[in-house]
């Protein structure tokens, strides 16, 4: 599993508070691990040379981190606003 993708679910609704949806962290995680394999796949095609695998394993496990970094969030969201450790805008 990539090691981005996973604070990236985590990240993503803290910075967006628009982003709080499941679906909207997967979208976006998924757009972004596929924009990665595009550009080894035509990075390899244009230097000739396949340097980097294009894998649909990693675009699978890529939203998967996403996925937990979002439960994560979700988890730690309850207990830190239950807390009052993170201002929680209305």
């Amino acid at each position: 599993m990539n090691k981005v993708f996973l604070p990236m679910g985590f990240v993503l609704p803290m910075i967006f508070t628009n982003i709080k949806a499941i679906r909207k962290v997967i979208f976006i995680g998924f757009l972004a691990s596929l924009s990665i394999e595009l550009f080894q796949g035509f990075a390899g095609l244009w230097i000739g040379y396949n340097y980097r695998a294009v894998d649909i394993d990693d675009l699978i496990f890529n939203v998967l981190g996403t996925v937990i970094g979002f439960l994560i969030w979700k988890l730690l969201y309850e207990f830190l606003k239950r807390n009052d450790l993170i201002i929680v805008s209305k």
